[in-house]
């Protein structure tokens, strides 16, 4: 067995300086992605508007779309639809922080996860699966707990934890689709 993380395509945006949130999550808007959780977490804590966070996606779930709509206020905004390449790519300019949260085990891969990181996103996400495997090759920050979720934003924000430009060009050239073919070959053809 082989494994390789999915390959991408360089998709590096022009730098924006102008930050117009802190927290980014994107993508479809379902209940196993525990969006929900990371919220009320959030409000129990009295730090609802500690971070202006955006959250894009689509869901197709009334009731959870509800329930996630409960939960936005003048520093929480919900946008229900899809989103088009070059939307993405204005979103991830605009991020300080791309997040996401997953709360369950069965998450194995996330091709969000891939494409915020080739859009030069800093990505956060849960200690386990295909997160785990970019935190440890210090391509993304992961957390294993909100608690620790929230120190991490906050060392992320005021500048004590970075991830390094050189870092992203690393990741687009090593798991690039042309690299995916090349590694291929040499796993399944070492001699040669």
């Amino acid at each position: 067995i082989f494994y390789f993380p999915h390959p991408v395509v360089g998709n590096l945006p022009k730098e924006t300086t102008q930050k117009e949130f802190d927290i980014l999550i994107w993508g479809s808007l379902s209940p196993y992605k525990g969006i929900d959780q990371f919220l009320e977490f959030l409000y129990k804590n009295e730090l609802q508007c500690k971070y202006r966070i955006k959250i894009v996606g689509k869901c197709f779930d009334h009731r959870y779309l509800n329930k996630l709509n409960s939960y936005t206020n003048q520093c929480i905004s919900l946008e229900d639809k899809f989103i088009n390449d070059e939307d993405l790519r204005q979103l991830m300019s605009h991020a300080r922080i791309v997040l996401f949260i997953y709360n369950n085990d069965s998450v194995l891969s996330s091709g969000a996860m891939v494409e915020s990181i080739s859009y030069g996103a800093l990505v956060v996400g849960p200690y386990k699966a295909a997160f785990k495997d970019l935190a440890d090759l210090q391509y993304i920050f992961s957390f294993e707990n909100f608690d620790l979720l929230i120190d991490l934003i906050n060392n992320i924000l005021s500048g004590e934890k970075v991830i390094p430009k050189e870092r992203f060009d690393d990741f687009l050239k090593e798991f690039h689709w042309s690299e995916f073919s090349k590694k291929l070959n040499q796993e399944l053809y070492p001699a040669m």
